[in-house]
């Protein structure tokens, strides 16, 4: 079976650079936020955008064009990806992985030469088999994903385990198994609106799931 996993968020704990870049850019424009950092990553969790926070959180009115252009740049700088962490015992459990899975990285990334560079730094690059990368500028959405998918040579038998309604609605497209997890941009709450086959709360519970059970499970098509 070939299982697709995301990176950010099931593996790779980024709240602390997505935070880092969301207050350089606004103090490079000379505003303020009374935000937190966990303030902030709860609010992202709930599917609030840059808009949203912008509008609500941020004085003086900063401009979301202006603050996307920035972000585009600084979000998969060196020094920002140095932010990233890898979620608790998340390394042990993609060796888990590997032994068991045609494991293939699927995620949506500017920059395919940092993501390389990211894993080569952080020892993941071993586990995959392959590395499927989009980038977000073009599209965003599932599509991106299901695209990645669609065009990597694979068996039907296979499963995608992310942490956004993005991962499930590509497998949903795909009719392959979705395994949503809460510890990302996501919080239980809103992936369980997306009804994936399974929800877990991390990475290393995907251990005591019947992955081979979740093909047999009714799915409805995506959105």
């Amino acid at each position: 079976m070939t299982l697709f996993l995301d990176l950010d968020g099931p593996v790779l704990d980024t709240a602390a650079r997505h935070f880092c870049v969301f207050r350089t850019i606004i103090e490079r424009f000379d505003c303020s936020t009374s935000l937190q950092p966990g303030e902030y990553w709860a609010l992202k969790r709930t599917g609030k955008s840059s808009a949203d926070l912008l509008e609500k959180h941020v004085v003086p009115k900063l401009d979301v064009n202006s603050f996307m252009n920035n972000w585009l740049r600084e979000i998969e700088s060196p020094e920002s990806l140095k932010l990233d962490s890898l979620q608790p015992n998340a390394y042990e459990t993609i060796g888990w992985l590997a032994k068991r899975f045609w494991l293939v990285m699927i995620t949506l990334r500017q920059s395919r030469l940092r993501l390389e560079e990211q894993l080569q730094n952080l020892a993941l690059n071993q586990f995959f088999r392959s590395i499927l990368c989009a980038d977000p500028r073009i599209d965003s959405g599932w599509r991106s994903k299901s695209q990645l998918i669609s065009q990597h040579a694979f068996e039907k038998d296979a499963v995608i385990v992310g942490d956004t309604e993005i991962d499930v609605r590509a497998g949903k497209a795909l009719d392959i198994a979705t395994v949503a997890v809460s510890c990302g941009i996501r919080t239980a709450e809103s992936l369980k609106k997306e009804e994936p086959d399974a929800l877990i709360e991390n990475l290393v519970a995907i251990k005591d799931l019947n992955i081979n059970a979740l093909r047999e499970k009714p799915r409805r098509p995506t959105r």
